[in-house]
Parts: structure tokens; sequence; C-alpha cells
């Protein structure tokens, strides 16, 4: 039986991406809800009621939702995909969390900018991610275009914060961050 991926795992799939750092979350669709730890990578799976659309939009939110952040993958994607599949979510989900999220990582990781307009002032900030679960700044910048709140900006790396393990994931700012 072959697994049936989905995620940032499909969208590598689906993108033809190879990462020099593995993704540590993979998750695939089975009969009941487990984790399986192997060599500090986690192997989910997830019952068919979490099954997303088998699309860009499905399954990033899927692994924005349920996955850990991973800056190698989501440069390497964000350098292979359309931008209007960025661009086409943001104006069918205009206030959507994670269509704002994802327009952010997209104009963050590219220096591109989405040919869509600025989410409406009165749209509540959402955070870029979670400060509680990343060794994050001790105060975001808020980034008014998307109305994200961004731990991470000018930072040089992220880090996981786990009970059992910290795992380093170095990242240089892009040229066009100062």
């Amino acid at each position: 039986m072959t697994d049936t991926f989905v995620g940032f795992q499909r969208l590598a799939q689906l993108h033809s991406i190879r990462l020099v750092q593995p993704l540590l979350i993979r998750s695939r669709l089975g009969a009941v809800r487990q984790r399986e730890v192997v060599d500090g990578r986690s192997l989910l799976t997830w019952p068919a009621q979490y099954q997303p659309a088998d699309s860009f939009r499905g399954h990033f939110e899927f692994g924005l939702k349920y996955e850990r952040l991973h800056f190698e993958f989501f440069s390497r994607l964000f350098a292979a995909l359309d931008p209007e599949d960025v661009a086409a979510w943001v104006r069918d989900e205009t206030t959507g969390r994670y269509a704002r999220r994802t327009a952010f990582l997209y104009e963050w990781f590219t220096g591109r900018r989405l040919d869509v307009p600025d989410a409406a002032a009165n749209v509540a900030y959402v955070d870029a991610m979670d400060a509680g679960q990343y060794l994050s700044a001790t105060r975001a910048d808020r980034v008014r275009r998307w109305r994200v709140a961004s731990w991470w900006r000018r930072f040089v790396l992220c880090l996981r914060i786990n009970t059992n393990q910290v795992r380093f994931h170095p990242w240089k700012n892009p040229p066009h961050i100062r």
C-alpha cells in the first residue's frame, strides 16, 4: 500500500521539490489518527475527514494548521508556484487568516508583490507563526498589507521549541528584507 500524503509533503511531490533538510513532519491519510517518530521526524496519520482539497490551497492550509514551519520548503515552493495560485486564494478569502498568512509568506520569501489589494483595515491581525511554539522576537512587526504579525522578519534563525528537543532551522534574511 502506498501512502497518500497530504499537506507540505504532498505539495513537495506535486511541485517536484527536493529539500536539503527534510520536512520534520509528514502527514498521510489512514484509518485512524496516529503519530510515529523515526529519527526525530514525525509521520502523522489522519483519518479521511481531515483530507484537504488536492490543490495548493488545500494542502498549504492543512500544513499551516497541523505541521511545522519549514523555511527551506516555503522558499522552494514559492519559487516554483504560479503567483496566481496565492492571489486567487486571497481574492476568494479576503479576510481568511490562512490566505493572508500565505500571501505574507509568499511576498516575504519571493520579494514579489502579489497583484491583489491590501487586507481591509477592520480585519484583525493574525500571527504569521505561533510565538509560543517557536523562539521568536519579543515584539512582532505588524505588516499592515496582510494584517499579519510577523515574529521573525528580522531574525536570522527560527527554532522550534519542543519539550524533548530543539531543532535549528538556519535562514538568512532575503536581500529584500532590511
